[in-house]
């Protein structure tokens, strides 16, 4: 399954390993819905960036939406008020959300290969930052967005907190 996603070079992969307790520690982080919209915020941004690269490396402007798996009501309603906040917003320590269309889309993963795709990607993120076992990690990383260089930190994984953050 993972042999899919790393055949093909336009699927990139970016992800944000959060440190929960060090996030906690942070006094804009107060519950766990707060968590999840940070790491959200993080990836939500690394995904402008490669769109933003990708219209660069094709000469036109690269569009892309943002799906993301159901959680509950109230929690998908938070999690789309927040990408709009986002998105709408024109603050200089903010990204721009240029390249993103229309609004987030929210399924259940039962309901989606992509989402379901994510989830095995997200389960071998987790077994290689939590567990220190990289047997799948090492199967899905030639799909991670990378640097002009090679590095996948920064571009294809992001950390929240950041270090200059703690």
């Amino acid at each position: 399954m993972y042999a899919i996603l790393t055949k093909r070079k336009a699927i990139k992969i970016v992800c944000c390993v959060t440190d929960t307790p060090a996030a906690y520690q942070l006094p804009y982080v107060r519950a766990q819905e707060d968590l999840y919209q940070y790491t959200y915020k993080s990836v939500s941004e690394r995904f402008q960036y490669f769109l933003q690269d990708m219209g660069r490396t094709v000469g036109a402007e690269q569009l892309g939406l943002m799906v993301a798996d159901h959680r509950g009501k109230s929690q998908d309603e938070r999690l789309r008020e927040r990408h709009h906040a986002l998105i709408d917003q024109a603050a200089p320590m903010f990204s721009t959300y240029a390249n993103y269309v229309e609004t987030l889309f929210l399924t259940p993963s039962h309901h989606s290969v992509g989402i379901q795709f994510a989830d095995m990607i997200a389960g071998a993120i987790s077994r290689r930052f939590n567990s220190n076992d990289d047997r799948f990690f090492s199967q899905v990383e030639p799909a991670f967005r990378t640097s002009p260089r090679g590095a996948i930190e920064g571009f294809g994984i992001v950390r929240f907190p950041t270090a200059r953050a703690r």
